[in-house]
């Protein structure tokens, strides 16, 4: 529009729903802040009247965010893809019910109908060993891990087990505990978060020659991870010096990408060299995500045991091997309180983290292989 203003003041649904097509909508915060008025919640009602009403999403007394609103069919689905969305809960309109996700830095919020998938875009550095090109695993193949270091583990895209992740091991116990020990948008800076990969590793570029090489410091420290059995876990012999992989040096002087891997985008594009003097793909990769909370709300078949709904006091047995038969090597325990879980001995330990969906809060069970997520109301007993 002339002078940059738009006859549009704002736009408050998108309906992915108008035709018998699978629609993917990707959004970031700015297009939010662009597109949609500035609404004001009160205690669960917003301005216009539209009421409100859910268990599991409480607002402030009064708290004003850009709101969009997005209904859709099951095979419809929404990217957003900055790391400042977070799931925040569900909220119920006229029997319909929305999964809400907000960025506070940007007062944003987008609900987005049950059903249809979203996924929450998380950016670390990624290098191709294999000479194929930077390849990925989709958010159906990945692992649970939690990328953007917010404390909650998320289900993620990752590597294909054959490419690698820059690391720093910050705390050198050996583990790549979450991302702030990736190269992306879980990565602390100065300046708080980093935006993506590049951000964070430029960093680390002390003399400013555009490359992360021998001259900088950090280059000693850093590692590869190929997590090559793609669990999310850091096994032994996964991480690798730079030099034992023959890498000289880091390209920083990105370009945009826009290749996409199994649900995942090769945003950002460089290379490495190797000290023959080769170049090869690096990429800050846009893994796709789903929160637990849609995870639990989605779940079925070999990835869902229902042993609620009646009055008998169930007692359900688990072993490595059942969870191991899941895709994602996750699965959900719905459960009443007379209920019990038993698991077997193979090293399951309570996270102490909860998943709150639908009124029901479910404890993350983990161990090396696998995860599960209990129903708070059963008893869990760890079987010898």
């Amino acid at each position: 529009a002339p002078g940059g203003f738009s006859r549009i003041s704002s736009i408050e649904a998108i309906d992915l729903a108008s035709d018998s097509a699978s629609n993917t909508l990707t959004l970031s915060a700015r297009d939010v802040q662009d597109m949609a008025g500035m609404n004001l919640i009160r205690d669960g009602a917003s301005a216009d009247g539209q009421n409100w009403a859910s268990g599991t999403y409480t607002l402030a007394a009064a708290m004003a965010y850009r709101q969009l609103v997005v209904t859709g069919d099951a095979g419809d689905a929404v990217g957003l893809k900055d790391n400042s969305f977070v799931s925040s809960g569900t909220v119920t309109a006229e029997g319909t019910t929305y999964n809400v996700y907000t960025s506070e830095s940007t007062r944003t919020q987008v609900f987005v109908q049950n059903g249809v998938s979203v996924t929450l875009n998380a950016t670390p550095l990624v290098l191709d060993l294999n000479g194929d090109g930077v390849r990925t695993s989709g958010v159906s193949h990945g692992v649970l891990f939690d990328v953007n270091h917010t404390g909650q583990p998320a289900l993620t895209g990752w590597t294909d087990g054959q490419d690698g992740l820059l690391v720093l091991d910050l705390n050198r116990d050996g583990r790549i505990n979450n991302g702030s020990e990736l190269f992306g948008s879980g990565t602390d800076t100065a300046n708080g978060k980093a935006v993506d990969g590049y951000v964070a590793l430029r960093q680390h570029d002390g003399n400013g020659d555009g490359v992360i090489d021998a001259q900088d410091s950090v280059f000693k420290d850093l590692q590869v991870w190929v997590d090559a059995n793609v669990d999310g876990q850091t096994d032994v012999g996964e991480l690798h010096s730079l030099a034992i992989l023959g890498m000289a040096s880091l390209d920083l002087n990105a370009m945009q990408g826009n290749h996409i891997d199994n649900g995942n985008t090769l945003g950002l594009v460089s290379g490495w060299t190797d000290v023959k003097g080769q170049v090869h793909d690096m990429a800050d990769v846009w893994l796709s995500s789903q929160s637990l909370a849609e995870f639990v709300s989605q779940a079925t078949g070999l990835s869902k045991i229902d042993a609620s709904g009646n009055h008998t006091a169930d007692v359900t047995e688990l072993r490595l091997a059942d969870m191991l038969a899941a895709v994602q090597k996750l699965v959900v325990v719905q459960a009443d309180a007379n209920d019990v879980v038993q698991l077997d001995s193979t090293g399951w330990v309570d996270t102490h983290q909860l998943v709150t969906v639908d009124n029901h809060s479910y404890e993350l069970w983990s161990n090396a292989s696998a995860h599960l997520l209990i129903d708070q109301n059963a008893r869990v007993q760890t079987v010898l």
